[in-house]
């Protein structure tokens, strides 16, 4: 889950005053190749053996089938309803941009029921792409709308995305039963009702057997028998193959119960799982989210930047956690939090592995790309870059708001950028290799 305290971000914030940016043009996207392509110089060249890429995807189902074999919830009451406390002592504000009074935060909790924690235990899959929330409601929470880094489109409610055919454990319901409180791979919170369908042991038995694949294109329609879509296929969901150019795909049957359901899907987008790890294979996946629009939490269904990691090494059988602080701390770690900018430049340049290194800063989280013309180049989703107003101090954003590649010092061409805070270099904290020295790779749901 996403932690409240990378809430406030300094390279993927909104503000309230925003410069007019309607001549101005992040240098960046034109200095660098928005094509991963262009970096993927091991070509076709296995870059995990088999039998680690083996071990890996054994690793990532068992993690992503865990909640179906949980003997209890993987959480406790206090984790479960963070937000109700968290927000209990903030300002918080509405889609109107107005304050939120008391009622409004004690009706969601007498909704939530939270003294009879947990009254269900029951295995369920999603049906659909869906959201999961931090309170029991589709109601956004913004803090206030006149703050840097605060309003549109950070909406605290919005916890992740979730895509059809993720294995849920449903441990609540909301007192009006429209809501559900359930624990998934990498997150857990509300979802609604009709988006999920649960399942028994036969179906687990069934679906658990059955060859899992992985889409490789992007925002595809999944068509059922009678030509209309069942959903959307996106990069990192997982569904059962069928053939060269079916899927299976849960759906809900008139007595909610998982039902498995035959989509079609043409042949080059979807591939077995796990993708073999290639840097072709790689670049051709951040290719087809290059230039998608930034979605904090999976809001719309768009990608913050730890999704858009946490997709992409699905494809390969590399299970990382959601939020951006906890991907970095899987796999080899390496600190920089105490060096200076040339220093940092320095040991990126020596130690990275293009396509197979995380740099992290708060709340923020990029991948390695490699150099183009002896500068580093990364991948990432992004909202923005902080800017401070001369007049009067004020905090503002140059939005950019999409998946796109940079370097590390993006933003120095943006007028009134505060620099050197708001680059990306000098607030990076950790370069983390998640292939490497992984231990324990079980991803747990925190909040």
């Amino acid at each position: 889950m996403i932690f409240l305290s990378t809430m406030v971000l300094l390279s993927s914030c909104a503000g309230f005053k925003t410069p007019d940016t309607s001549a101005i043009h992040l240098a960046d996207l034109d200095i660098f190749p928005q094509n991963a392509s262009a970096f993927a110089f091991e070509g076709d060249k296995l870059l995990v053996s088999p039998a680690e890429s083996a071990e890996l995807a054994e690793d990532y189902k068992k993690s992503f089938f865990d909640p179906w074999h949980r003997s209890s919830p993987l959480i406790d009451s206090k984790d479960a309803f963070w937000a109700l406390e968290a927000f209990a002592g903030h300002d918080i504000f509405g889609e109107n941009t107005l304050k939120r009074n008391a009622e409004w935060l004690d009706k969601l909790k007498k909704l939530s029921s939270v003294s009879a924690y947990p009254v269900l235990h029951l295995p369920a899959v999603t049906v659909r792409n869906t959201s999961l929330k931090a309170l029991p409601t589709n109601k956004p929470i913004f803090y206030d709308f006149k703050k840097g880094g605060e309003g549109f489109p950070f909406d605290y409610n919005q916890n992740s995305a979730v895509w059809a055919g993720t294995p849920l454990l449903v441990t609540h319901i909301s007192a009006d039963g429209l809501w559900l409180h359930v624990e998934c791979r990498f997150a857990f919170g509300w979802i609604k009702v009709q988006d999920i369908a649960f399942v028994d042991s036969c179906f687990i038995k069934k679906y658990e057997s059955l060859k899992l694949a992985a889409i490789v294109k992007d925002n595809i329609p999944l068509r059922g028998n009678n030509g209309f879509s069942v959903a959307a296929g996106r990069i990192g969901m997982l569904l059962p193959r069928s053939g060269d150019n079916h899927l299976l795909i849960p759906q809900r049957d008139i007595a909610g119960m998982a039902e498995l359901k035959e989509v079609r899907i043409q042949s080059d987008q979807i591939a077995d799982w796990p993708l073999p790890f290639t840097e072709n294979n790689m670049a051709g996946l951040i290719n087809q989210i290059m230039g998608q629009q930034y979605g904090w939490g999976g809001l719309y269904q768009d990608r913050d930047c730890s999704a858009t990691t946490m997709d992409i090494f699905s494809v390969f059988g590399v299970g990382i956690p959601r939020n951006s602080s906890q991907q970095a701390a899987v796999g080899k770690i390496v600190d920089l939090s105490s060096l200076t900018i040339e220093e940092k430049t320095g040991v990126i340049a020596a130690q990275a592995i293009p396509f197979r290194t995380l740099l992290e800063k708060k709340g923020h989280i990029v991948l390695y790309l490699g150099e183009f013309n002896g500068h580093p180049a990364v991948l990432q989703t992004m909202w923005g870059i902080k800017t401070i107003d001369p007049d009067d101090g004020s905090e503002g954003r140059f939005i950019v708001g999409k998946t796109c590649i940079t370097g590390l010092e993006s933003g120095r061409d943006i007028p009134h950028a505060d620099l050197p805070a708001t680059l990306l270099i000098k607030g990076l904290k950790t370069m983390s290799f998640p292939l490497v020295d992984r231990g324990s790779s079980q991803v747990k749901s925190e909040p």
